[in-house]
């Protein structure tokens, strides 16, 4: 379901609740209340250096106000969960679908009484259609400005018939027609999407950073593409994971890596290589060869602690496995080595 727009509020029992608190700790909790409505309500993390950053303090004055911020809250599945917004979020999800439901049943009989009671021509008989004679006044004024007289005007016609309709090509030229532009909302979705895929849901962010919108837009403006975006954010962010570092929290951390990518997608390609197609460009800067920063993290952690996603086919240790040779060799293990 979408996000939902409005979070009801009783601030009677808010204060019953939470006289005890600190003018600080009251700011930190109603703030994790709205992140977690905002996540539609799928939890918050319970790691203390990701809850300090959503809430723009150090993990250090985080700490000193945790406890009595958390006592209002529930650990499940490894996310945190306040009962209050629980139960209100599944009371407005019901009412907005059971609304959302009359709506779509009201159309419906209002389409059908429309069908059933409108005249073919769209005027009861005998009575003028407002279009019709808007557009004889027209024919007739612009006759007159040409010194002609309503008699010598040719009438137009009352209505097409099926077959004239039937003639009219619908059909938009190619030429008219507009590719719709992909706009900083777009890159900031694919952002999120590649991290939850790679860092896995429970880490999703519950909103994006305020400089994300900015950040992306710029990205556009200076040529990037959703699909050079994804190519270097899939890259970039496996082999961070693979190298067991913190996901990444907003789009700026790959400011570098995508600069390099539009400006290596601008450069001409060298004699006898195929033209690019799409802009999918490997990305440079930050991460100056992302797919092999890429299976390095991979390999290494495959090694460390056996992570593999299964997305990338074979591990090392099977046959198929795309990974380059030289990396599983860099990274097996001695005891393996030694017993081929």
């Amino acid at each position: 379901m979408a996000e939902l727009p409005q979070m009801p509020w009783f601030p009677r029992d808010y204060q019953a609740d939470t006289r005890h608190l600190t003018l600080e700790e009251h700011g930190a909790y109603r703030m994790l209340l709205d992140l977690l409505w905002i996540g539609n309500c799928k939890g918050l993390p319970t790691d203390d250096k990701r809850l300090a950053r959503m809430l723009g303090i150090t993990e250090r004055k985080w700490l000193t106000i945790k406890e009595a911020v958390l006592e209002f809250f529930d650990e499940s599945g490894g996310s945190l969960f306040n009962s209050r917004v629980l139960k209100e979020w599944e009371f407005v999800s019901r009412k907005v679908e059971a609304n959302r439901a009359n709506a779509i049943k009201g159309g419906k009989a209002r389409a059908l009484k429309n069908k059933q009671t409108a005249p073919a021509n769209g005027a009861a008989k005998g009575v003028p259609n407002p279009s019709e004679t808007l557009l004889t006044q027209t024919h007739t004024h612009t006759h007159k400005n040409l010194t002609e007289t309503e008699d010598d005007a040719t009438p137009l016609p009352d209505e097409a018939t099926p077959e004239v309709l039937d003639e009219i090509d619908l059909e938009i030229p190619e030429s008219m027609r507009r590719e719709s532009k992909p706009k900083a909302t777009d890159l900031i979705a694919a952002f999120d999407k590649i991290r939850a895929e790679i860092y896995g849901e429970n880490m999703a962010r519950p909103w994006p950073n305020q400089s994300d919108h900015t950040t992306a837009q710029q990205w556009l403006d200076n040529g990037a593409t959703v699909e050079m975006v994804e190519g270097v954010l899939r890259g970039a962010m496996a082999g961070m994971q693979g190298r067991n570092d913190d996901p990444p929290e907003l789009l700026k951390f790959f400011q570098r890596s995508i600069a390099g990518a539009i400006k290596q997608s601008k450069q001409p390609m060298p004699e006898g290589f195929p033209e690019r197609k799409g802009g999918r460009q490997g990305p440079v800067g930050l991460h100056a060869d992302a797919e092999t920063n890429r299976w390095d993290g991979l390999v290494a952690g495959y090694f460390k602690d056996g992570f593999w996603p299964g997305m990338v086919g074979p591990t090392p240790h099977e046959d198929g496995c795309e990974a380059p040779p030289e990396l599983i060799e860099k990274y097996r293990p001695k005891e393996e080595t030694n017993g081929l």
